[in-house]
């Protein structure tokens, strides 16, 4: 996109940093993302490991996840990956719908 674009000073590079923020964050809003849903996927999360004694540190521990990961899927701050909720999910012992199925 921006292959044949000379950077000449300091100025035409800021600006070209400028540019190319905009088009990053730009995108950044257009994710989707149902607050309510996530934050009762955490909860159920929570309640899931909970239930079974796991600490946050134990299922990191289980998934190669961080545990900071963990935290903020269960805080509902990250929209996180199919793929993760999958390795969560099998490392409790629970089939995907189980910890997705909120009422």
């Amino acid at each position: 996109m921006f292959s044949n674009i000379t950077i000449k000073d300091k100025k035409d590079k800021y600006v070209l940093t400028l540019i190319l923020l905009y088009f990053d964050f730009s995108s950044v809003g257009k994710q989707y993302r149902d607050q309510p849903y996530l934050e009762a996927v955490g909860r159920k999360l929570i309640e899931i490991r909970e239930k079974q004694g796991i600490t946050q540190e134990k299922l990191a521990e289980l998934t190669k996840f961080d545990t900071r990961q963990i935290g903020r899927i269960e805080r509902a701050e990250t929209n996180t990956s199919i793929s993760m909720i999958k390795a969560i999910a099998d490392k409790l012992n629970i089939g995907v719908d189980e910890m997705l199925n909120i009422k």
